[in-house]
């Protein structure tokens, strides 16, 4: 009996560093500390700086909200750091 051929496997690699802030970024979507609450927030942004951040939180398999407040707390970190 021979065994059934399987399909290629065409899964993208991802990065560690990748997948560590993903989890991270789910985590905080789903698991806010006490001093940590979620607060909704609207604002209005130029369509192409909202077109940019599409299309990297898609790259980075994040949600449009999720890649928003990573960069938000990405960039307050650096410039905090100075």
């Amino acid at each position: 009996m021979q065994m059934p051929i399987r399909p290629e496997n065409n899964h993208k690699t991802i990065s560690e560093e990748t997948v560590k802030k993903v989890l991270a970024q789910r985590h905080a979507e789903t698991e806010p500390e006490e001093s940590d609450r979620m607060k909704m927030i609207s604002l209005k942004v130029p369509e192409t700086l909202l077109r940019r951040c599409d299309r990297m939180a898609k790259a980075k398999s994040l949600t449009r909200s999720g890649f928003i407040k990573l960069a938000l707390s990405e960039y307050l970190d650096a410039i905090e750091d100075k």
